[in-house]
C-alpha cells in the first residue's frame, strides 16, 4: 500500500504546485594535474536540494575546491542553485563568500521569504481566477479547516499559473532573485561568456530528459500523435536523456542517442483524443519485460512521413529559466500531452488491479486515467521545447509537429551523475587518470531496510547490479522506484547491491548525514559518451533530512523555513564533513589506499518531516486531488 501510495505523490510536485554533441572543447581541462579530474555531482529534491547546495557550495568555498571543479552537474532542484551559482554575482556573494554561517541562514529565510510572498500573489490572483474555473469548485465542500486551507491554496496556486511548471520556476526564482538584489537575473542566458569569472574553466550540465512522444489536442476526436526517434524508421519507446552542457566552446544540448546530438527525427500520425491503455502497450506498459528503447515506427504510427526535430528553444543558449523548468519539471510525467510516458506511469497503479482479475474495478480505474487524460490543466506540467517565458509579455508558443516536450531530469539520470563523466571522456579527457567525483544525496530519507527502492536505485543503477541484471549498459531498464522505464545508465563493471552500499555508509557524528567511498571501472556506454577504462573515486555525502520536497503554500513555507536554513547552516559548519572532504580531494598517488570498493564478480562484463501537520496533510492532499481529477 505505502508503495502505491507513494507512487501517487508523483503529482506533488505541482498539484502541490506545488518539481548532440555539443561544442566541446578539446584536449584536457586547464585545471592542474592533480585536480584535473575532481567533479560535482548532486541529486535534485526541490526546495531540500537546494538549499543542501547553498551549505555544500560554501563548504566547499571554505575548503577553496568549488572553483577547481571541472564540472558541476545537477538535476531537479539542485539545478535552481546551479543556475543562481553559476550567473548570478549577488548569490554567489551571499552564499559563497558568507564567512558565517549565520548569514547562510539569513539568506535562505530571505530566499523563503520572498517566495512565500509570490505564493501569497498567486493564492490571491488565483482566487478571483477560480471564479471562471470549474477545477476547485468541490476541494472545500468537506474536510478539517487546516485541509481545507491548504487544498484552496493549492488550488488558487495552479489556477493562477494555468498549470505551467515553468512558469512557476520563473516567477519563483525571478522573485526570490531580486530579494537578493539581482533585479535583472529571469532576463540572463545560461551562455558560456556571462558565467561568473570564478567559473569561466567549469563545466555546466543540467540534465532534463526528452519524453519520446508528445500529443496536440486538436479539439476533435482525434489528436496529433509527434513521435520521435533516431531514424524515420524508428521510435523512443522511453524518455531519453537530455543533458544541456555549457563550456568555454559554447552551449548545447547532449542528447543519449548513438550520435549524441539533436539530429533526430519526428513522425506524426492520429491518436484518439479519449485514452486507452491498449492504445500504447506497443510502448512496454509495467512491468514491461523484454522491453526495447526503440521500436519500428510505421506499425505503430501507421505514418511513412518524418521530419527532422526542431532544436529546443529555438538553438543557440537557452534562457537561466528555460533550463531550470526543463531539469525539475517532477511531474511532467502525469501530463496528458505525453501520452506514453503518461500510460507507463499509471501502468504501475493498474498492474495489481490487473493481477486480481476484478473486471469492474480495471474498468473503474481507466475511466479515472481518461478524465485525468481530459483535464488541460495539467498539460503544462511537461514543459514544451519551445517555451518562452511569459514575464517578457511573450506568449509561449505552442508546441508544434517538429517539437518535443521535457521533463525531470531524474527521469534520465539522477544525480546527474552518468552525463558528468561521460562529459570528461566526450571532450578527450585523459582516462589514464583517476577522476574523483563528489556525489551530494539531497534526495528523500535513506531507508531503514534493503528493499529495492529510488534511494537505492540512484546509486546501484551505475554498478552491475540486481536492478539491472541482464540489462545491457544504454538499453530499456525499469528498474525500482522509477516512474518510468529509461536506458540504462550503468557505467562501471564492479558488482554493487544494497548490502555492500549500506555497509559502506559511515555517519557522520552529530549530523543525519552519512558518507561512503565508491570506486569503479568504467566501461563503454556510447549514449552516455562513456569510454572504458577509467578509474574513477566516489565521495558520496548522503542529506538523510527529513524535510519534505514540496514545499508549496505559504503554511508550508513557514513551517519548513528554519529547518532548511538550519541545515544548510548545520552543513557549511560541520568540521567532519570537511575533513572526509579534505582527504578525499587529497592529490591523487599511485597507491588507491585502503578504501572500500565494490565486488567484482562480473569483471568481464563490458561498459560504467518536518512537522506533524505536513507529513500526513501533505500526502493525504495529494491524494485528495489525484482523485479529484480523476473523478471530476
Amino acid at each position: 500500500v505505502m508503495k502505491s501510495l507513494s507512487h501517487i505523490v508523483c503529482l506533488a510536485p505541482f498539484i502541490l504546485l506545488l518539481w548532440c554533441t555539443p561544442p566541446l572543447a578539446s584536449g584536457e581541462t586547464s585545471h592542474s594535474d592533480t585536480l584535473a579530474t575532481l567533479r560535482w555531482a548532486s541529486t535534485g529534491g526541490g526546495w531540500r536540494a537546494q538549499f543542501a547546495c547553498i551549505g555544500f557550495a560554501n563548504l566547499f568555498g571554505q575548503l577553496d575546491i568549488l572553483s577547481k571543479f571541472s564540472a558541476i552537474s545537477t538535476t531537479s532542484g539542485a539545478t535552481w542553485f546551479l543556475t543562481q551559482l553559476f550567473y548570478s554575482k549577488e548569490f554567489y556573494d551571499r552564499v559563497v563568500l558568507a564567512e558565517d554561517s549565520q548569514l547562510l541562514y539569513d539568506f535562505v529565510v530571505d530566499w523563503m521569504n520572498a517566495y512565500s510572498n509570490m505564493l501569497d500573489n498567486a493564492i490571491q490572483d488565483g482566487d478571483t481566477m477560480e471564479l471562471d474555473h470549474t477545477v476547485c469548485n468541490h476541494l472545500t465542500e468537506s474536510g478539517d479547516e487546516k485541509k481545507k486551507q491548504l487544498l484552496s491554496d493549492l488550488c488558487s496556486t495552479l489556477v493562477y499559473f494555468d498549470g505551467d511548471w515553468a512558469a512557476f520556476v520563473e516567477d519563483m526564482l525571478v522573485s526570490a532573485a531580486k530579494s537578493y538584489g539581482d533585479l535583472d537575473f529571469g532576463n540572463k542566458m545560461a551562455g558560456s561568456d556571462n558565467r561568473l569569472d570564478v567559473f569561466k574553466e567549469t563545466d555546466l550540465l543540467i540534465q532534463s530528459a526528452l519524453v519520446p512522444n508528445s500529443r496536440i489536442r486538436d479539439g476533435k476526436d482525434n489528436d496529433t500523435a509527434v513521435y520521435i526517434g533516431s531514424s524515420p524508421t524508428a521510435i523512443y519507446t522511453v524518455p531519453i536523456s537530455a543533458a544541456y552542457v555549457v563550456n568555454a566552446s559554447g552551449t548545447a544540448y547532449r542528447y543519449s542517442t548513438e550520435s549524441l546530438q539533436g539530429d533526430m527525427t519526428v513522425k506524426t500520425s492520429q491518436t484518439a483524443s479519449e485514452h486507452s491503455f491498449s492504445d500504447w502497450e506497443d510502448f512496454y506498459l509495467y512491468p514491461a519485460e523484454n522491453g526495447t528503447v526503440e521500436i519500428e515506427g510505421e506499425s505503430h504510427t501507421k505514418s511513412t512521413n518524418s521530419d527532422i526535430f526542431s532544436e529546443a528553444f529555438g538553438g543557440g543558449a537557452s534562457s537561466i529559466i528555460q533550463v531550470a523548468a526543463i531539469s525539475s519539471a517532477a511531474a511532467g510525467t502525469k501530463s496528458p500531452l505525453v501520452p506514453s510516458v503518461f500510460t507507463q506511469d499509471f501502468s504501475i497503479e493498474r498492474y495489481p488491479i490487473e493481477q486480481e482479475g476484478n473486471i469492474a474495478r480495471l474498468k473503474a480505474f481507466d475511466l479515472k486515467v481518461a478524465r485525468v487524460y481530459n483535464q488541460t490543466l495539467l498539460d503544462k506540467f511537461a514543459v514544451c521545447s519551445q517555451w518562452q517565458s511569459v514575464a517578457s509579455g511573450q506568449k509561449s508558443p505552442p508546441c508544434g509537429q517538429n517539437d518535443g516536450m521535457f521533463v525531470d531530469g531524474w527521469i534520465a539520470d539522477n544525480p546527474a551523475f552518468a552525463i558528468n563523466v561521460g562529459q570528461y571522456h566526450i571532450s578527450g579527457g585523459d582516462l589514464t587518470k583517476t577522476m574523483k567525483v563528489i556525489l551530494t544525496n539531497t534526495n528523500d530519507e535513506w531507508p531503514t531496510d534493503q528493499e529495492p527502492d529510488f534511494q537505492y536505485t540512484q546509486i546501484l543503477q551505475y554498478f552491475e547490479s540486481p536492478i539491472n541484471k541482464d540489462v545491457e549498459p544504454g538499453s530499456f531498464n525499469w528498474p525500482p522506484g522509477m516512474w518510468v522505464p529509461y536506458q540504462s545508465p550503468q557505467i562501471f563493471s564492479e558488482f554493487m547491491d544494497s548490502s555492500i552500499l549500506n555497509d559502506l555508509l559511515e555517519p557522520i557524528p552529530g549530523s543525519n548525514m552519512t558518507t561512503a567511498i565508491l570506486k569503479g571501472t568504467s566501461i563503454d556506454n556510447p549514449i552516455f559518451g562513456i569510454r572504458a577504462g577509467q578509474q574513477v573515486e566516489i565521495l558520496l555525502v548522503i542529506l538523510n533530512e527529513p524535510i519534505t520536497t514540496y514545499i508549496v503554500t505559504p503554511d508550508l513555507v513557514q513551517l519548513y523555513t528554519d529547518p532548511l536554513a538550519s541545515m544548510t547552516k548545520n552543513i557549511a559548519d560541520n568540521e567532519e564533513l570537511a575533513s572526509r572532504i579534505k582527504a578525499f580531494v587529497e592529490p591523487l598517488s599511485d597507491d588507491d589506499g585502503d578504501g572500500a570498493e565494490p565486488s567484482s564478480p562480473n569483471a568481464g562484463h563490458s561498459i560504467l518531516q518536518g512537522g506533524q501537520f505536513t507529513a500526513v496533510a501533505a500526502l493525504s492532499s495529494v491524494l485528495f486531488l489525484v482523485n479529484f481529477f480523476m473523478l471530476a
